[in-house]
């Protein structure tokens, strides 16, 4: 197994093209800053950790590793992992001690570890996890031994990890930013009231670095174009501000939204 999956990294590695397991996809990339600095420390000192590789040759753990190689043409050293223990735990726990995750990043990592926890659960109990109905306890403890794991291995509170797995559903886009360490998971709650165009309005100016911050974005948007502008576009949560008795009617309840927007 471990010649064969050397065969493969190697051809793979020639062509340029090792590619990223998704448990290693589960991390963001470093931002812009971190990985300069990352480059810089592997050209002066070469790679000191090898990067992880699965025996089927794609890369486990050392993903930023690996890019910052072959950008300043340092050799990459591998590692192949020994298939003992759980894996998923195994670049979690790496990732988790070597990044410095905000909570709203760890609350994004509960939700995607779910699955694959699900998974591992289901085979520790001899099976694998399903919708079917005939047999609700055993469903029950391999889900909910996931959700536990999940919540102890990224670190977050529960009401954090059900907010974040609320906006992947609904606004998968939004959940990326999130993931990406670009908004909070408060901000990005905030950022789904509003129509798509004015989403994406916002969401532009922070990564092309316009500005630096959510709320720095609405109330540039709103000097520029005026309150009624931003409170047109923001239409989505108003009717929750009406029930939940924060304002008599749709304008009162738009500008609401972006009061909250720009003073946080």
């Amino acid at each position: 197994m471990k010649v064969r999956s050397k065969k493969i990294k190697n051809t793979a590695e020639k062509k340029g093209k090792l590619k990223f397991h998704k448990i290693c996809r589960l991390f963001p990339l470093m931002q812009k800053e971190e990985l300069e600095s990352l480059k810089a420390d592997i050209k002066e000192n070469s790679l000191r950790e090898p990067i992880l590789l699965h025996p089927d040759g794609s890369i486990l753990d050392g993903r930023n590793r690996y890019l910052a190689c072959l950008s300043v043409g340092v050799k990459p050293k591998y590692q192949i992992w020994n298939n003992r223990g759980s894996l998923l735990g195994l670049v979690v726990s790496k990732n988790m001690q070597r990044r410095h995750l905000t909570s709203s990043q760890k609350a994004t990592l509960a939700v995607e570890l779910l699955p694959m926890l699900e998974k591992e659960a289901a085979q520790r109990k001899g099976g694998r996890p399903s919708k079917s109905k005939k047999h609700p306890q055993k469903i029950a403890e391999v889900f909910g031994e996931a959700r536990e794991q999940a919540a102890r291995i990224s670190g977050t509170n529960r009401q954090y990890v059900s907010d974040a797995k609320k906006i992947k559903i609904g606004f998968s886009k939004v959940f990326k930013y999130v993931k990406d360490g670009t908004l909070t998971l408060k901000e990005a709650k905030q950022l789904i009231q509003f129509e798509k165009p004015l989403q994406m309005l916002v969401i532009e100016r922070i990564v092309k670095g316009k500005v630096n911050n959510f709320k720095t974005a609405c109330r540039q948007i709103k000097d520029e174009n005026g309150d009624r502008y931003f409170a047109k576009k923001a239409i989505a949560g108003e009717g929750c501000k009406i029930i939940e008795g924060d304002a008599r009617n749709l304008d009162l309840a738009k500008l609401i939204l972006l009061d909250e927007c720009i003073s946080g």
